[in-house]
């Protein structure tokens, strides 16, 4: 399974980024182009439609230090207590590699989803 990195609060529960890190196991050079990365990004979201106040998927462009990825918003239709209600989803590449990111958060404009995104632009991958 590829890692995930969780990133929390210092305190609270207000909202938890998750980033998994994925990579081509066939050594595909095109693996996180920006057309591969819509279309995941964009499936990813049609899955998800079914339990959201929304009904279509809208995407949003991330522009990457090196890239351009790509996001949406949902919101929960009926979250269990405790749970999120908000979520953004998405998807950049950066070298090699995919960054794969869910943004949980309580409240609809929450800070925290602008400090990931941020935190995903800037993102690059290193060979140390």
């Amino acid at each position: 399974m590829p890692p995930t990195l969780i990133f929390k609060p210092a305190s609270g529960d207000d909202f938890q980024v998750l980033v998994t890190v994925l990579w081509s196991n066939k050594g595909e050079p095109d693996f996180n182009s920006q057309s591969k990365v819509r279309a995941f990004v964009e499936k990813d979201g049609e899955k998800l439609l079914p339990n959201t106040v929304e009904t279509k998927i809208l995407l949003q462009e991330i522009k990457g230090v090196n890239n351009i990825g790509y996001y949406f918003s949902i919101t929960d239709k009926a979250p269990n207590p405790g749970e999120y209600r908000y979520m953004n989803r998405g998807a950049i590449g950066v070298g090699n590699l995919l960054l794969n990111a869910t943004i949980l958060h309580r409240v609809k404009e929450s800070e925290s989803v602008k400090d990931a995104l941020s935190m995903l632009r800037e993102a690059n991958q290193s060979s140390k």
